[in-house]
This record gives C-alpha cells, structure tokens and sequence, in this order.
C-alpha cells in the first residue's frame, strides 16, 4: 500500500515538473480556493434557488385564488337576483297567466314588479333581465319575451346544447334584435330555467346580461402579479391582458399560452366547471432572491476570490513575471532571425536575480562571436551578389537569336507569296527589331517601349498571315510609368505567335493589355490561336512561379519563358510576382503577370 502510494505521489511530483510556475501557482488557487468556492456558492445557490421556486409557486396559488374570489364576486349580485326571481311565486304565475288585451298585460308587470320589490333590475353590475315564457299573450317588449323570439339567440341554443345547464353563459353577440345593445361585442348571460314551482308546468327562462367591459375591469395583472387566464374548456372567458379586444370573438388556449402557464387550478361555479391558468412571471425569481442576499454574496466573492487574487497576483509580481521576462528573452535568442538581448531592469537580490545577471553576462560574451560571423556574412554575400550579376549576364548572352529566324522565314515566305512590293517595308521593320535586341545597354527598359518593339513584331506577322490575323495592344496612363526587364514581354507575345496563331488554319487573335490597379501592374497577353490542354497550361504555370537558375540549366524546354519569368522575379522580388496561365485546345491561352509597379529602374540596375 506504501509503495502504491509512493508511486501515485512521484506521478504527481512528475507532472508537476512540467508545468510552469505560473500554472502551479493557478492550480494551487483553483483546487484549494476557487473548486470549493463553487461548490459552497452552488450549494447556497441550489438552496436559494428551491427558496423562489417555492415562493413562486405559492405566489401563482394565491394569484389563481384571488382570481376565483373576484369571479365568483363579480357574479354574486346577479346569481342572488337570479335566485330571488327563481322563488318568487307571483313572478312564475305572471309568467303563465293568459292575458286577455296588452293593457293588462302592462298593468299586471307593473303591479308584478312593485309587489316583488324590483323598482328597477337593471344595475351597474347587470345590463339587461329578460323573463321568458311559453305564453303567447306576453308582450315581448322591456324585460319580457315569449320563447319563441329567443329560440334562434345564441344564448338560447348554447343553452339548450348544454343540456339546459343554469349557469353563465360566454359568447360574441354580432346582432342581437330583442335587447338593446350595441352590436359586435362579447356577452356575459347567466341563464337558468324557472322550474321551482312544480304547479307551473310551461317552459319558463331567466336571462340576465351582464356588462363584460365592467367585469373584465376588475382582473389586472398588477392585482395578481402575473397574467390570468379564466377558461371555460379551452376558450378564454376572462383574462387580465385581453382587455383591448372586447369587441373581438372569444380567444382559445394556444401552445403559445400552454407553454408559459405555471399554475393551474379547478374551479365550480353556478353549475359549470372553470380552469384559472396562471401565466410564469417574466421576472426570474432567483435573480430577484439574489439581489436580496447580494451583500453577503459580495462578501464570500471578496473573501473567496478576490483575496487570493490578490495575493497570486502579487506573488507573480514577485518571481513569476520576472521568470515570464527571461524565458521570453530565451525565445528571442531562439528565432532564427532574432538576436540575444540583456534584460534590463533586474530587480531583487534572489536566485530569480543571479540567473538573470548570469544571462545578461552570456549575451556579452556571445556578442563578440555575433560580430565575426556577421562580418563573415557580409563577405559571403558579397560573393553571391557577384555570382548573381554574372549569371543575369549569362541570361542576357542567351537570349534565343529564334527572332531573326522566324521573320526572316517571314519576309522570304511573303516574298514567293507576293512579290517583292513589301519587302522594304518588312526590312525596315526586322533592322528596328534586331537593333532592339542587340541593344543591351540596360536590362531595365519602359514599357512602352517594349510595347514599340512588340508591335513592330506583330506588323510582320500580320504581312505574312494576311487577313487571318489581328492583334489589339492597350496601355492606361499609370502603365506608360512603368519599366519592365528587356524583351520579357515579347516572349511571350512571340510565344503566342509560333504555338497559337501559326499552327491555327482559322483566323486568330493576339490581346495586349496593360494596366495598373493599387500601385501594381498588371500584364495580360491572349490569344484565340490553337491553345493548349489544361494540363499542359497548370503545369507551366508551375513552371512559371518557381523558376529558377538550376531550372534553366536542367532543361531545354521553355527556356525562353522560363528566362522572362527569372528576369521579372529577380526585379521585383519573387514573392511579389504572379504568374497566371491557362489554357485550353482550340480556343487559346491567356497570360496575366502580376508585379509591383516600378517607375524609377535606377536601384534595379
């Protein structure tokens, strides 16, 4: 067991070893302050939590219980009429007494009326009371009606429907022609049947409206603390955020509301069955019961966290930073294109201090050593710059005499063809471009004047193909500034010639464009002539970008193109040029170069 427990230990020591003092010291704060500072928090936090979770829902019981008082006093005063009018005798014998003219009829209901004690029955609570009987000889006129004038009402058949169920009735009245009220507006009717007395046997029915505007004022949100729901099965009779919509029809229970009820709670008044959902708060609870306890929470986080915050901080202050200094001279030193440098401001007279003179002292010795590689460097360089001028040289010597050839074959082949008329003009323009070539006081030349040299070229091409052949050249302002090594861009423009336009029976085209565009140049070369494969054109364009001086001298293949493309990387430095080609068969090639734009060739030289 000891030796068990020696080698979990030495483990440990282990991994300890490879981590930073840094690291240890945050380990050291996350395992013996920060862990348990969760765990006890979490646990208060869980406690205060169940603490809202139980107050919340005793807060929704009392909200849906309030409710339920305010429904069932909203009703009283017309559940009490209604209960005084189902045992007044005199009222249910009024109601089946045959009435010999209309006089007696308005006689008999005022003397009816005086001697139940009913002044009036209509009050702030009840809009209308309407007695209805199966007695023709009524006059259905105030608060009297025969039944059949009621039978096609909505009241009438929601509670006939219900089985002839006395309680309140809920619906969206559109018309209704015997009472006088405005049309388009919910209704509150509470109906029952006047069977009380069995000696009076014809069908008799209560009616009393109730104003819904008046008793939905007494339901708010502010009242109960939360949103309010008062349904009859699934449609919303009562709810404290629907007032506003008062003249629109009844609204159902969605899964919009479903989803946010918390509360729900049962509810038997006058015959039928209700159900009071009490909407979640949309404040959160726990925040709230947070916010109670907040000064003893800022208390344990300043105890917990910010004391030892505090003194890790200033620990690292101490020894670690000052490590975090030394280590990242170190890295410095490391770089391959960093240098040793001493670390100032040494602070302290502890180890951390001696190993930090100790290095200081190291970079002055090596400082010395630094100096004379640097200086042998330097001649080295010098070699290579040497090396590199006599190859650029080497470079020029090969241009490709290829030129003269082919416009030689030209001017003999346009002479069989067609006589000597043109020959003078074909001369003057092969002396303009072999003096061009042979010109090689600058290796740096303006582009317009390559573009000169360029054109007279493709004058003689276009003597010897004739109709079949065209080209275009195009220059912007901003290119005529530039400068571009000698005859880089007649090679490729004579590539074009000999591989596209030459070996095309068909007419051809050959484009020169070049531009400027965020102080960069930009040289297009496109030609409609035989083309290439795809293939072919990706793998020259490889070629193209990472050509080389050990590339020329390994192969015979391209070696005109292969030169341009060394020449302008070795201008304008090689990660600044792009070289794009492409090409398919059939339909032709098309070059852009990509480079910095370059006006003064002096320091290119």
């Amino acid at each position: 067991m000891i030796k068990r427990l020696s080698k979990i230990e030495n483990k440990i020591v282990s991994i300890l070893n490879n981590l930073s003092l840094r690291s240890k010291l945050w380990l050291l704060y996350t395992c013996c302050v920060f862990i348990p500072l969760v765990i006890t928090d979490g646990l208060i936090a869980g406690v205060l939590f169940k603490n809202a979770q139980k107050e919340l829902q005793q807060n929704m019981e009392t909200a849906a219980f309030s409710a339920s008082l305010d429904f069932r006093n909203a009703f009283d005063p017309a559940s009490n009429l209604s209960n005084g009018i189902y045992i007044n005798k005199p009222l249910n014998e009024f109601l089946e007494h045959n009435f010999s003219s209309n006089s007696e009829f308005y006689s008999e209901s005022t003397r009816v009326y005086q001697q139940a004690g009913y002044s009036t029955m209509v009050t702030t609570d009840i809009s209308n009371v309407v007695l209805c009987s199966d007695n023709d000889s009524l006059v259905s006129a105030g608060s009297w009606s025969t039944i059949d004038k009621v039978r096609d009402s909505q009241w009438y058949q929601d509670f006939e429907s219900s089985g002839r169920t006395p309680g309140l009735y809920f619906y969206f009245s559109e018309s209704a022609l015997d009472i006088p009220i405005s049309n388009n507006t919910r209704m509150i009717t509470l109906v029952r049947d006047l069977d009380y007395f069995p000696s009076l046997p014809s069908e008799k029915i209560l009616r009393i409206d109730l104003d819904y505007s008046r008793v939905s004022s007494v339901f708010s949100k502010s009242r109960y603390g939360a949103n309010i729901y008062i349904c009859e099965g699934d449609m919303i009779v009562i709810s404290t955020d629907d007032k506003p919509n008062n003249r629109n029809p009844f609204k159902y229970l969605t899964s919009k509301i479903t989803d946010n009820i918390g509360f729900e709670s049962q509810m038997h008044f006058m015959g039928k069955d209700y159900r009071i959902l009490v909407e979640k708060p949309s404040g959160n609870y726990f925040m709230v019961s947070l916010r109670d306890h907040m000064p003893m929470i800022l208390l344990l986080l300043f105890m917990n966290i910010f004391m030892p915050l505090l003194l890790v901080y200033l620990i690292n202050r101490s020894f670690t930073s000052r490590l975090h200094t030394l280590s990242n001279a170190f890295n410095v030193a490391q770089k391959e294109d960093g240098g040793l440098t001493e670390v100032d401001n040494i602070e302290g007279t502890d180890e951390i201090s001696e190993l930090m003179l100790g290095y200081n002292d190291l970079v002055k010795r090596n400082r010395f050593l630094i100096k004379t590689i640097y200086e042998d460097r330097i001649i080295h360089q010098k070699v290579e710059i040497e090396k590199q001028q006599a190859e650029l040289l080497s470079l020029r010597m090969q241009i490709n005499p290829h030129f003269i050839f082919n416009i030689l074959e030209n001017i003999r082949m346009n002479s069989i063809l067609k006589g000597e008329k043109e020959t003078a003009s074909m001369i003057e323009r092969l002396a303009a471009l072999e003096r061009e070539s042979v010109d090689w006081k600058s290796d740096i030349i303006p582009l317009s004047r390559e573009l000169a040299f360029i054109r007279n070229y493709l004058k003689l091409q276009q003597m010897r193909y004739g109709d079949r052949f065209t080209f275009t050249i195009n220059m912007d302002d901003e290119a005529k500034k530039a400068y571009i090594p000698k005859l880089t861009l007649a090679t490729f423009v004579e590539n074009s010639c000999v591989h596209g336009v030459e070996k095309k029976s068909t007419s051809a085209m050959i484009l020169i464009d070049a531009s400027v565009k965020d102080d960069r140049l930009i040289l297009e070369v496109e030609d409609t002539g035989a083309g290439m494969s795809q293939e072919a054109a990706s793998a020259l364009q490889t070629r193209m970008r990472k050509s080389s001086f050990s590339q020329l001298q390994n192969t015979s293949k391209h070696i005109g193109i292969i030169n341009s493309c060394l020449r302008i990387k070795m201008i304008a430095g090689e990660e600044n040029v792009n070289f794009v080609f492409e090409g398919e068969e059939n339909v032709g090639v098309y070059l852009r170069i990509e480079m910095p734009l370059i006006t003064d060739p002096g320091d290119k030289e």
